[in-house]
Order: C-alpha cells, then sequence, then structure tokens
C-alpha cells in the first residue's frame, strides 16, 4: 500500500473536574453520560455523517481501502483512533467535534488531536510518533476555562461558575445544566444482567447506610503499564501493517469487554451475598416496602481501564478487592498472542458530605501508591507479573495535605525508627513506608516474593479479632487501635495485660507478635482500621 492516507488520535481532557466537581450524584452520572457522549457517540457520529463509507470494525487483516473514506481502528474509553483518506477530510472532522463537546459539556471538557500521514509501511513507528505528538499537545495545551461573571452576576455554589439557568429555586451554570440533561437513571444497566429485583441509586443516601452510618467508599481502578503491553505486541509484526492494525482493533475490544464483565461479576456476586440474611443484616436497603430494591453500588466511570464506582462504607475495600481478583481470573486475547495483564485499585473511604473532587483525588492517589509498590517489588525481584494490588484510606475528619505527607505525620509511632525505603534495585523509583501502616496490599501475586503482602493474611488477621471462638471485646480493640497511635511501651504494656486475660493477637504470618519488619512496622493497624469497613463473611458467600 503506498497511497498516503491520515491517522488520527483522539483524547479527551478534564474529564474528572467535568465530573466530581459536584456531590450529587445524578450530576456525577449526567457529566459521565456526557464525556461518553463526548469521547464515543459524537465522533463516531460526526464520522458517519462526514465520511461517505465507514469501516467501524476490522474484522481481519485485509482491508479494502479503496472502500472507505475512514476507518476505526478503536473507539473507546475517552480516546479513538481513526484512519481517514485525506488530511482535510479529518481536519473538517476536528472543527465538527469541537463545536459538540464544547456544547454538552458548558466549556468544561476538551479535547487533543495528532495527525501524522503515513503509507502504511511500520505501525508500530506510526503509533509511538503520533502519541508523542499527542502528548506535547497535551503538554502544551493551553487549558481555557469558562467565562466567569462580572459584579452583576451571580456565581454558582458548587463550581463558582456564573449562572445561567434557573431550576425550581436552584441556580445553575451551563455545565450543571449539561450534566442534569444527560442524567440517565437506565444508563449502566446493562451491567445488572437482567437482576430486576434492584436498581443503582441516584442519592448518595440510598448505599444501604443503616441509621446513624454515613460513610461511602469512592473506588478507583486503573490497568497497569497498558502503553507498554500494546508497544511491546506492535513490535512483533512490524512488517505486516494491517494485521498490526487488527491486533489493535481486536486488543481495544477485549480489553474494553474483560473490565466490562469483571464489572458485571462483582454485581452478579454483591447480589449473591445480598441473599444471606446475615449479610443482608449490614445494610438498611431502600425502599423499605418495595420489592425492588437500590443496589448499594453506582458506576459513575467505566471508560476501559479506567473504572470508579462508588459504594457503601463497608463494601469498598471488599468490592474493589474482587474486582482484581475478577480481571486476574480473565484472559486478555489478541490474533496469535495471550497479554499478560494486572490492574491496581484506590478505596477512599469518607464522609457523605466529604468533598466528593478530593475524595476522588485521594482514590487515585491511593491507586497510584498501589502501583507504585507492586512495580518495586516486581523490579527487584525481576518478575514477570507485577500481581493486582490495592491500597485504601479512611478519612475520619478534614484531610488538607497530600496522602504521603497525611501518612507520614499520623501513621507513625513514637519509639520505632523508622520503616526501610523500598526501592528499586537501581534506586531511580522509592516507596517511603510507615510504622502503622502494611498497604498497599496484594490481591493476586506470587506467594514466593509476595507472602508478607497478601491480602488474605490481613482478611484472617481481621477474621482473628472477631471470631466468636477468640473474639476481642470491642472496647479493648479501640484501647489497642488507640495505644499504637502513642507509643511502643504503651502498646507493649497494654498487650501483657491482654495476655494475663488469655487474650492474644491473631496470628500474622504464624507470628503472634505486634511488631514486624525489625520492630519497625506492624500489619495490625490496618486490621484495626479496617474492622468497620470490611465484611469478611462476604468472601466467605
Amino acid at each position: 500500500m503506498s497511497e498516503e492516507k491520515v491517522l488520527a488520535v483522539y483524547d479527551i481532557t478534564g474529564i474528572q473536574n467535568f465530573i466530581f466537581s459536584t456531590n450529587r450524584l445524578k450530576e456525577n452520572l449526567g457529566g459521565s453520560i456526557a464525556v461518553k457522549k463526548a469521547s464515543e457517540d459524537t465522533l463516531k457520529k460526526v464520522i458517519f455523517e462526514r465520511c461517505n463509507n465507514t469501516l467501524e470494525k476490522i474484522e481481519n487483516e485485509n482491508i479494502n481501502w479503496e472502500a472507505h473514506d475512514s476507518v476505526i481502528v478503536y473507539l473507546g474509553g475517552g480516546n479513538a483512533m481513526v484512519i481517514f483518506k485525506d488530511d482535510n477530510k479529518a481536519k473538517d472532522i476536528t472543527m465538527e467535534l469541537s463545536k459538540e463537546v464544547l456544547e454538552l459539556s458548558g466549556g468544561l471538557l476538551s479535547f487533543n488531536v495528532a495527525y501524522k500521514k503515513t503509507i502504511f509501511e511500520n505501525f508500530s513507528q506510526d503509533y509511538k510518533e503520533i502519541f508523542k505528538k499527542l502528548v506535547r499537545k497535551k503538554n502544551t495545551f493551553a487549558k481555557t476555562s469558562p467565562l466567569l461573571g462580572i459584579g452583576i452576576t451571580k456565581a454558582e455554589l458548587n463550581s463558582g461558575l456564573p449562572v445561567q439557568f434557573k431550576e425550581g429555586e436552584e441556580l445553575l451554570s451551563l455545565s450543571t445544566k449539561r450534566k442534569r440533561e444527560n442524567n440517565d437513571p437506565s444508563h449502566f444497566d446493562d451491567l445488572l444482567n437482567n437482576i430486576d429485583n434492584y436498581i443503582f441509586p441516584l442519592q448518595l443516601e440510598n448505599l444501604g447506610q443503616k441509621t446513624g452510618e454515613n460513610y461511602i467508599s469512592i473506588v478507583h481502578i486503573d490497568g497497569d503499564n497498558i502503553g507498554k503491553l500494546i508497544h511491546e505486541f506492535l513490535n512483533e509484526n512490524t512488517d505486516n501493517y494491517e494485521f498490526s492494525l487488527y491486533r489493535m482493533s481486536e486488543f481495544s475490544r477485549n480489553f474494553n469487554e474483560m473490565y466490562k464483565n469483571a464489572f458485571k461479576e462483582i454485581i452478579k456476586y454483591l447480589v449473591k451475598s445480598l441473599e444471606n440474611p446475615e449479610f443482608r443484616k449490614n445494610f438498611d436497603l431502600k425502599p423499605e416496602n418495595s420489592k425492588v430494591k437500590y443496589l448499594p453500588i453506582r458506576p459513575i466511570i467505566l471508560k476501559g481501564d479506567d473504572i470508579t464506582f462508588i459504594t457503601n462504607g463497608k463494601l469498598g475495600v471488599n468490592l474493589a478487592a474482587l474486582f482484581l481478583k475478577k480481571l486476574s481470573e480473565s484472559e486478555l486475547t489478541i490474533p496469535d498472542k495471550n497479554i499478560p495483564h494486572s490492574a491496581s485499585a484506590g478505596v477512599a473511604i469518607v464522609k457523605t458530605t466529604f468533598p466528593f473532587d478530593r475524595a476522588y483525588t485521594i482514590a487515585e492517589e491511593l491507586c497510584k501508591s498501589a502501583k507504585k509498590k507492586g512495580k518495586i517489588i516486581q523490579e527487584k525481584n525481576n518478575l514477570t507479573k507485577r500481581g493486582f494490588w490495592l491500597d485504601f484510606h479512611i478519612i475520619q475528619s478534614g484531610f488538607t495535605s497530600d496522602l504521603s505527607e497525611t501518612r507520614k505525620i499520623q501513621y507513625n509511632i513514637q519509639g520505632l525508627k523508622f520503616p526501610d525505603v523500598l526501592k528499586t534495585n537501581d534506586g531511580q523509583m522509592i516507596y517511603r513506608q510507615n510504622s502503622l501502616i502494611w498497604r498497599p496490599w496484594c490481591i493476586i501475586g506470587d506467594p514466593k516474593y509476595y507472602e508478607k503482602y497478601l491480602f488474605s493474611n490481613l482478611n484472617r488477621v481481621i477474621q482473628g479479632f472477631i471470631s466468636e471462638v477468640d473474639k476481642w471485646p470491642k472496647s479493648k480493640i479501640k484501647k489497642l487501635q488507640q495505644f499504637l497511635t502513642a507509643s511502643k511501651e504503651d502498646v507493649d504494656h497494654f498487650l501483657l495485660r491482654m495476655n494475663s486475660r488469655k487474650i492474644s493477637l491473631p496470628p500474622f504470618q504464624n507470628r503472634v507478635e505486634i511488631f514486624h519488619e525489625d520492630n519497625t512496622m506492624t500489619p495490625y493497624y490496618d486490621a484495626l482500621e479496617l474492622l468497620d469497613f470490611y465484611l469478611p463473611q462476604m468472601e466467605e458467600n
């Protein structure tokens, strides 16, 4: 193939700020739907309107280029790759898409696009070059904000943007108006898989909280090293451009489907767990006198490997861990190859009134923390597989600094030296540990290298604290937690008193010792913090 064509890649930016700038679930959902429309539905609509014949799905490596004005390589997850017959067609579509995105989001979403002319010699090289262009554009993009008001205009309470609409007594900005217009309660209903006795809630108060409980979990899950995975399989067939396009297209479809199926699995598992009366008593499912109840989970973002959902405060860690387990059981296949993959999760457990955008940012930081620890241990031991990692943080009150600074201040104990820093063999990447934090935990990984970090160890410790045989009184659990934040000496004295009463710690890796790693860290504080926000019986179902 020698006729020159135009390769284009599209990337929507500003997604998180747009979606999570409010604590109203309806507006979060509406924002998420608007993003999908902008990045997928609208782009597809514009391409089909402007191009005479579009190949929407690459079925094999035999592509009839003469028959199509455009070929969609992949489209979804907030980005797309399309091959156009000429650059005029590509630029016309970009101009039209710009208008549509501006209108859909009230000016808060924007997108970047990069072009590259190609004569179909080496797709791997084209892929690298066009994404370099895209990254440069994103780094140099001068982000603009919608025009703010003047002295005589009123500002919207949540966003600070000028009010342009009134609904009843509410004053709304254009972006909020657009989110509400796009809100569709049935969006994501395909995840329920014909489950007809539950629906997704549209209010945070309907996540199954019992009277006096007001905690929710924001869960963020993200795939590990996806760019690296793509580069590796593209480099295998550099002499066959069409076959590489076919593999890229299949990778995108199968990858998106894998994450969507994992979501369906955790919902199915949650519904099954709620059939158990002992498990169900942990929740007040609403409406009380209705056969159809609100399921205590609400998907917000499902775009490729970028997953965010909100759930009851007691379910965040359970469901995030289960999601990672389901992913670990899934195969990611493309023609002639089975691709190893992994993912990480961050769970921010906050009060319902905690600012949503801040909670999401913390969940993202936790996800990055999980990725970093997993990557260091993987590289330190020269492992081919990283494993699936999870980090969590419970916010009882204000959270003013970043995650690492907060942990450094609040999660170290007097009388212990600081734990060793985890780092790669070349010292280029480091992870600072804290005395009272063992997390992030490895949900699935090679026991030979990850044994002391396996989440199953934490689960057994939690079970040990609450089991009927060795159950610790709640008052003693609270005291142990308090003494751990005081000093090592207080902890040692307290445990001596407990031992005299025949109450001992649950074993961790067959050792009944509060401090590990040369007396610098304890895994028990993670368990104590999580006791009110984790349901071991869900693992048993």
